[in-house]
């Protein structure tokens, strides 16, 4: 994917940092880590991401809950016997 920026948009890479035999550096993705590149501070891209953390975390628990539920009512019904 491409992106045009704006001359003087500032930009956040989280990648691996690497530089070559003439001292020219870049920023490539790393083979066992995150990459990321946004158009927000290091600050605003932390906060972004522990959020989105956060919201599976609940998914997640609200979806084992159900589950539960779904299991306990289906042990009620058939009589409390399971084998």
């Amino acid at each position: 994917m491409e992106w045009l920026l704006p001359t003087g948009a500032s930009l956040t890479v989280v990648g691996k940092a690497v530089k070559d035999d003439s001292g020219e550096v870049w920023i490539e993705c790393p083979h066992d880590g995150p990459f990321y590149v946004a158009p927000m501070t290091f600050d605003e891209l932390v906060e972004h991401v522990q959020k989105n953390v956060r919201g599976i975390s609940v998914f997640m628990k609200s979806a084992a809950t159900v589950v539960l539920l779904l299991i306990t009512v289906d042990w009620v019904r058939t009589g409390l016997s399971y084998s």
